[in-house]
């Protein structure tokens, strides 16, 4: 069946009665065998006759003016499909795997501050200390994780909450960084001098406090990320890639 756009106007119902009033015309005038008789009725109704073909000519071109704007819209609604489908896979290749991953990571990272915080083991800066490396892991875990290009890509469709969990999360993680690869390496040492050891104890006293507030930020900002990134995959009808309801 062809598209209104590819159908032949001159077939067109309008153009067929002009042909017929042509024809009749034709028609009285070889009946009559006059020729004066048919240039005295062209005259009569010549302004009918004008009429008649003025109306078809306006149907016919705003017909195809029609044709030409549900054309326009057709190729239209093509390119936001396109793009549509474009921004889809963006979406799949930020969700999948990097949603699950770091589920998996702040799942971690909530029993390792829960560990910090408990009341009956050694003080809060001992403790830190004892398991910087572990900590270290996860928080370089999960800033490799948010700078993959994935995320970069797709990060123009997150929307304002979502975009700036991103961005503080990636920020705490930058600040954390530093000094838990500097107690990390201490903890490594296999002999550490009274004075190194009580230059370490001081740096961790005046620091601890804010480290605690940089993971406290992070664990914050999480769960609000992978919900703003899962009701994105919500949008675009994209699955996170595991099941929320498991968790």
């Amino acid at each position: 069946m062809k598209k209104p756009a590819d159908q032949d106007p001159s077939l067109h119902p309008a153009v067929v009665a002009c042909a017929l009033i042509a024809a009749a015309v034709i028609m009285l005038a070889s009946l009559t065998g006059d020729g004066k008789s048919l240039e005295a009725w062209v005259n009569r109704y010549q302004t009918l006759i004008t009429g008649f073909f003025a109306i078809a000519a306006a149907y016919l071109t705003v017909r195809q003016m029609r044709n030409s704007d549900a054309e326009s819209e057709r190729r239209h609604a093509e390119l936001v499909g396109l793009s549509l489908r474009s921004d889809k896979l963006r979406v799949e290749r930020a969700l999948v795997p990097q949603a699950a991953e770091l589920l998996t990571a702040a799942e971690r990272l909530h029993e390792m501050t829960e560990f910090l915080r408990s009341d009956h083991k050694p003080d809060l800066g001992a403790r830190f200390c004892r398991n910087a490396f572990h900590i270290s892991e996860l928080v370089d875990e999960i800033y490799d994780v948010l700078e993959r290009d994935q995320l970069h890509e797709a990060s123009e469709l997150f929307d304002g909450y979502t975009a700036r969990s991103y961005d503080k999360i990636r920020r705490n993680c930058r600040w954390l960084k530093e000094p838990l690869q500097r107690i990390s390496e201490s903890q490594a040492e296999p002999w550490t001098s009274p004075d190194e050891f009580a230059r370490q104890d001081d740096y961790v006293d005046g620091n601890i406090g804010l480290w605690q507030l940089y993971l406290d930020e992070i664990m914050g900002q999480l769960p609000r990320f992978l919900s703003g990134l899962n009701a994105l995959g919500e949008r675009y009808g994209v699955a996170p890639g595991y099941d929320p309801r498991s968790r």
